[in-house]
């Protein structure tokens, strides 16, 4: 029986995977940010233009601040098409069900660059 370990290489992964994670978060918020453009309801543009990303590289979340937001989020009606077609309520889950691989592959290539994946599938073509 032959039996091998990596662990003297542990720590030194753990410790780039540390660094690289805030980064990682940022750009994980900012790519959900644009994934949920096109669903979030518009009539004036204050429910769009409210959302940002923490930007504190810790939580990866990203908020709405209208003071209506969280009633057009749970709203159970339809929303005007004319400025987003595809406006909705619950426009997070809209965009998490479109964009959830490339939210996947956009924090990969932070976290391990070069791992860039150019299929959805993730294969290479």
């Amino acid at each position: 029986m032959i039996r091998i370990t990596a662990d003297w290489k542990m720590p030194m992964i753990r410790a780039n995977l540390e660094k690289r994670l805030p980064d990682a978060c940022r750009e994980l918020e900012k790519a959900v940010l644009k994934s949920c453009e096109p669903y979030v309801p518009y009539r004036t543009g204050k429910l769009f233009r409210s959302g940002h990303p923490s930007g504190s590289g810790t939580g990866g979340s990203v908020t709405w601040s209208a003071s209506y937001a969280s009633e057009c989020y749970y709203a159970r009606r339809s929303f005007g098409k004319r400025v987003h077609p595809h406006a909705t309520a619950r426009w997070f889950e809209a965009a998490k069900a479109a964009d959830l691989e490339n939210w996947r592959r956009t924090a990969a290539s932070v976290l391990i660059p070069g791992n860039e994946r150019s299929g959805s599938d993730g294969s290479d073509g």
